[in-house]
This record gives structure tokens, C-alpha cells and sequence, in this order.
């Protein structure tokens, strides 16, 4: 298997597989919060799980831009941390199906990428497009580990979690 071809299978496990080793996917996760759920402040300070989720869209369509050879430059706050338009059932669904089109386009461009392009830089960007795409599957599964504890704050314990067992962790050796 190739870089491009694990990288592809990594993007895809953290957003739908669950295969994503101990975590569930962040599409199980979020298919499990409701619009008032995703749009609640549990934590003072914390950004929303909807929020969470419009950020991390957003650096998914930076990614893809970048990857077909766009200069794009950092996100402004209102881009980076964009908040819902409008709390609704109809909303949050389009707002889980934006995520997987801007998910769907990178593992496109992925797929397209030839291998000896990961270790040339970003353009107008310090890094290789290597290290910018295990970047943003780092950056997804931080942000899904964000939602479950948002989730938990309000009582929904995940079902693909294995923190929703009721079996006890090990202990941790001495």
C-alpha cells in the first residue's frame, strides 16, 4: 500500500469507518447528537459541538484547496470558528452532510495524488503536503474527541464509545 493510499484510509476511518482503532468515528458520534444537543454551550468557555463541527469543515476545504495547489492563507476567526446560521433539525443535517462533501472532495484529491508530490511544500505554506494531510486527520479525530466529551457534559453517553461500556478500565500498573 502506498503513503497516498494510507493516508486516503485514514482520512476515511476517522470520519466514517469504525475501524478508527479505540475512538469512534466523528460521523457516529455526531449522528447521535441532536441540533439543540450539537448547538449547547455544556462547558463555559468551550465552542459547541456544531461549532466544532463548522471549524473542522472549514479546515477540510482548506486542505482541498491547498492540495490542488492554492495559496490560501489562514482562516479569519469568523471562517475558522464560523457559528451555526440557524439552530434546526434541517440545519444540523446539512451541516454533518457539508463535512462529508468537504471530506469526501479531499479524499478525492487525495486518490489523485501522486506520491513523489507529499514531501513538496504547501504552497505559501512552511510545511509538505505530507505533514498538512496526517495534520488534518490528527485534527478531526482531536476535535471528535472534543464532541464525546461535549456529549458526556450533557448526559449522551455515545454508543460507539468505549467509554459507554460499563465494564471497569484496567488499572494502571504501579
Amino acid at each position: 500500500m502506498s503513503e497516498t493510499e494510507r493516508i486516503w484510509n485514514q482520512l476515511q476511518r476517522s470520519f466514517e469507518g469504525n475501524e478508527a482503532w479505540k475512538c469512534p468515528s466523528l460521523r457516529d458520534l455526531l449522528a447521535e447528537v441532536t441540533a439543540v444537543q450539537a448547538a449547547a454551550h455544556p462547558i463555559a468557555g468551550a465552542p459547541s459541538i456544531w461549532e466544532l463541527l463548522l471549524h473542522t469543515t472549514a479546515h477540510e476545504r482548506v486542505a482541498g484547496r491547498r492540495l490542488a495547489g492554492e495559496s490560501v492563507a489562514s482562516l479569519p476567526d469568523a471562517l475558522d470558528w464560523p457559528k451555526p446560521a440557524a439552530v434546526s433539525a434541517d440545519a444540523w443535517i446539512r451541516a454533518r452532510l457539508d463535512f462529508g462533501d468537504a471530506r469526501r472532495v479531499l479524499r478525492q484529491a487525495v486518490a489523485a495524488l501522486p506520491e513523489a508530490r507529499l514531501n513538496e511544500p504547501v504552497p505559501g505554506r512552511e510545511y509538505s503536503h505530507y505533514v498538512m494531510l496526517h495534520g488534518i486527520v490528527e485534527h478531526a479525530l482531536y476535535h471528535a474527541g472534543q464532541v464525546e466529551m461535549l456529549m458526556l457534559a450533557q448526559g449522551v453517553r455515545p454508543k460507539a464509545s468505549p467509554m459507554a461500556a460499563s465494564r471497569e478500565a484496567p488499572p494502571l500498573p504501579a
